[in-house]
């Protein structure tokens, strides 16, 4: 029985070998290029209190259902710990679009609170109500957690939760 040679030429093996190689590659680097992350700034540290580090939001937390995003923030980084607000950011389309604000009544820079700042900001999402929650750490007032509830990604109001002696936290209705 006789070999056959699929390729007459020495050498044409390795040209379309190094062929396919390169038209591998160059699909992959087409859709990676069709996949990169795009960049959308949500927000902006709108305040001008002489104790923060101002264009600073840190610290994030964020939750997702569905197409709706809501993120959490410190606002105006304060030296000493924590922001001089809570910040939030929602989008209901997967991010293509965001409105945002400040967690009202929550600090004294922010609704005339009783806090001088506020840190620690998480997002959560209760299936069971259909509502997303942002906590945080209001500074200055060590035995409350205060918690944000939102319909639909849009923050409604700010409540505090205060802790009982016995060291458990007492729900008040949001």
């Amino acid at each position: 029985m006789k070999s056959v040679h699929l390729f007459a030429r020495r050498g044409s093996s390795r040209t379309i070998l190094s062929l396919g190689l390169g038209l591998t590659l160059g699909a992959g680097a087409a859709v990676s290029a069709n996949a990169q992350s795009v960049y959308r700034q949500i927000s902006q540290d709108s305040f001008t209190n002489e104790t923060s580090q101002h264009m600073t939001e840190v610290e994030p937390g964020a939750a997702v259902n569905g197409v709706v995003i809501v993120a959490a923030f410190q606002v105006a980084r304060i030296s000493g710990g924590g922001g001089a607000d809570i910040g939030w950011a929602t989008s209901l389309n997967s991010g293509i679009s965001w409105s945002q604000g400040y967690l009202p009544g929550l600090t004294q820079w922010e609704g005339g609170g009783p806090n001088s700042a506020a840190s620690d900001a998480a997002v959560a999402y209760n299936a069971k109500f259909h509502k997303y929650l942002i906590c945080t750490l209001p500074i200055g007032n060590f035995d409350t957690v205060a918690v944000s509830r939102s319909n639909n990604g849009n923050i409604l109001r700010t409540r505090a939760l205060r802790s009982s002696r016995r060291g458990r936290i007492t729900c008040l209705r949001a």
